[in-house]
């Protein structure tokens, strides 16, 4: 798979060098709303977009198990650095023929994602 992810807000995720990979996002501005005398006030957190490719090939020595290549969008709302909204969106073309079976099983799958993560 490839993938390219891009912040809206100018939040960043930083990188570990002690143990290889990426911290926690922690937002520039946690994500409120609030009414105040003069009407809302808010602010807006930490907004992600991100695209991934994906190719999948379970065909090995004899053993026909299909192949599929998938698109992914995604949309990362981190509402503070403990809690963070995921929405994906995939579309995904599925290739499998196998050789016993009367029909082909093949064709598109979409699918929609949407998740809440608290962690600590």
């Amino acid at each position: 798979y490839v993938e390219a992810f891009y912040f809206l807000t100018a939040d960043h995720r930083k990188y570990q060098k002690d143990r290889p990979g990426y911290a926690r996002v922690i937002p520039n501005n946690n994500f409120y709303f609030l009414h105040g005398e003069r009407g809302l006030i808010f602010s807006r957190g930490g907004w992600e977009v991100g695209a991934r490719y994906d190719v999948l090939n379970l065909n090995h020595r004899g053993i026909n198990g299909g192949s599929g290549q998938a698109v992914s969008l995604c949309l990362n709302l981190y509402l503070n650095p403990n809690a963070r909204w995921q929405v994906n969106y995939c579309v995904m073309e599925r290739d499998f023929d196998p050789p016993d079976a009367a029909d082909r099983m093949s064709g598109l799958v979409h699918c929609l994602g949407i998740r809440f993560n608290i962690d600590f």
